[in-house]
């Protein structure tokens, strides 16, 4: 038996696999926060490592995963509260287009101020 690859599945495994995504980037987050607690030198490190290019592009993928789940979010309240169910699918693609312009803007200013050596 072959699963059938629609709007609705699509929108619903996105919106878990940001909403994960989200939830490490919040315990990440609470733990560099306690490293401020054990010291200046300690938060310091932390610091050191969290401004390397590799987590610039972590935090620009942050920034998608949680355009996508606030808009998805969006898109399904409309669905549920304003009977949007018949164009499901539309909305979908309306979502997947608001959230790639705003993150690809966003990641062109995130990303914007890194030099390039001469």
């Amino acid at each position: 038996m072959a699963y059938r690859w629609h709007a609705g599945y699509i929108a619903w495994l996105l919106n878990r696999i940001t909403g994960l995504a989200i939830t490490f980037y919040l315990a990440v987050h609470i733990w560099v926060m306690h490293h401020l607690a054990k010291g200046k030198e300690s938060f310091d490190g932390i610091m050191e490592f969290i401004q390397s290019p590799v987590t610039l592009i972590f935090e620009v993928l942050l920034i998608g995963a949680v355009l996508y789940h606030g808009i998805n979010g969006a898109r399904i309240m409309i669905i549920e509260f304003f009977g949007g169910s018949k164009h499901q699918k539309s909305l979908f693609v309306g979502t997947l287009v608001v959230a790639g312009v705003l993150f690809f803007w966003t990641a062109f200013a995130a990303l914007s101020h890194i030099s390039t050596p001469h």
